[in-house]
């Protein structure tokens, strides 16, 4: 499911481009009948199932109270790289604290009724998750796949399309939107199993509203765990049970900064024939880097959050180290580039200077994290009232 992705090359009949692009901009706020906030250039573009929470979490006021203690990487032996812990993608229960998620059974709206069903839950300020067939849109075959909605007015619902690798606004028509629930529901109701291991992310139609009254007076502690996980890293070995065929496998996972060194034993000159044929590992691979520099992205506005919260503008060493690590992260979006020129050139040279910069990468970061810890400390002393022992 979350593998895949929709990418626009031209846009459907059904389809109206939004507010976003300026020749539509007059005529879509003129006809604006209910829309939610909604963050569409958050941190999370390589996730479908984690972009949709955080298109909600980044319109809060406590999204970087919420964001210093989440959100973790790591990337597996078939490089699979994901926001999560130990190998675990992050399911609707790890977002709990600052979104309710509310289950609503597709056999209790059927098709007919599903329109009117989605714009009671946007009237009363809720998010709606709805399974869809993107094939009846793109006249292709079927494609069912989440769609996020949360606005409408008189020519359809305002939801998130993805466009050329990033989300954008659009709007679909209503009967468009109502086909394609009809061929998710058949489809559901036909193979129940296909709902059932979707539950980890989203139910068969999801309403989620935020958790205005989120708070966490411990976020400098969960911090610190958050920086040292990233620090320690390293390689484990975890046993999954599939959730359908409740088979055991063992997968070996990566996480932190260890991803790196791993990334870069995987582009080293002597693994190159690896690639030249797999489609599919390069694709995973592409992904797995995109991810792996939003990782990073968060961890510096974690930074930049956490020297405010603790009243530390004025330290000189909290502020070299941050711009220090935000010109380092900019080489992750350089590997990130390189790998896709080489997906489009297989030229082998590009894996070996990919696998220099993972390398340094690596020498460099580690350096810069534990500064940025040392100097948060007397702040997280003083925060807390007690004098910061001298050893």
């Amino acid at each position: 499911m979350g593998d895949m992705h929709i990418c626009l090359i031209c846009k459907p009949k059904n389809i109206v481009m939004s507010a976003e692009n300026k020749e539509y901009s007059f005529e879509f706020e003129r006809n604006a009948m209910k829309k939610l906030s909604i963050m569409l250039n958050n941190g999370c573009q390589s996730e479908c199932w984690t972009f949709y929470k955080m298109a909600i979490i980044e319109t809060l006021d406590q999204a970087d109270l919420w964001l210093c203690s989440h959100m973790n990487y790591y990337v597996t032996e078939n490089h699979a790289g994901r926001f999560g812990d130990c190998g675990e993608q992050y399911g609707m229960e790890y977002f709990d604290s600052i979104l309710d998620f509310n289950c609503i059974h597709i056999s209790e709206v059927p098709p007919r009724l599903v329109i009117d069903r989605i714009k009671r839950e946007i009237d009363e300020n809720k998010y709606v998750i709805v399974f869809f067939d993107y094939g009846q849109l793109y006249q292709m075959e079927q494609y069912i796949h989440e769609l996020m909605i949360y606005g409408y007015n008189e020519r359809g619902f305002i939801c998130a399309v993805l466009n050329g690798g990033r989300f954008v606004e659009s709007i679909i028509e209503y009967n468009s939107v109502e086909q394609g629930y009809l061929q998710a529901y058949n489809f559901f109701m036909s193979n129940g199993w296909e709902l059932l291991w979707r539950r980890a992310f989203f139910f068969g139609i999801t309403s989620i509203s935020p958790r205005k009254e989120y708070k966490n007076d411990n976020v400098l502690y969960d911090f610190v765990k958050k920086l040292r996980a990233e620090l320690k890293g390293g390689k484990i070995e975890i046993e999954t049970r599939d959730f359908v065929t409740a088979e055991t496998t063992t997968k070996t996972c990566y996480c932190g900064t260890s991803a790196l060194t791993f990334l870069a034993s995987e582009f080293d000159s002597e693994n190159t024939s690896r690639w030249k044929d797999d489609k599919g590992k390069r694709y995973m691979t592409l992904l797995a880097l995109k991810t792996a520099f939003e990782h990073r992205k968060q961890l510096l506005r974690n930074m930049r959050f956490v020297q405010r919260y603790v009243h530390a503008e004025s330290s000189e060493l909290m502020a070299e180290t941050i711009n220090l690590y935000s010109d380092a992260i900019t080489n992750v979006e350089r590997v990130y580039l390189l790998f896709y020129k080489y997906c489009c050139t297989r030229d082998d040279e590009i894996l070996s200077s990919i696998s220099d910069l993972c390398s340094n990468q690596y020498n460099v970061e580690r350096p810069l994290l534990q500064k940025f810890e040392d100097a948060l400390w007397p702040y997280y002393y003083s925060l807390n009232g007690v004098p910061m022992p001298n050893d």
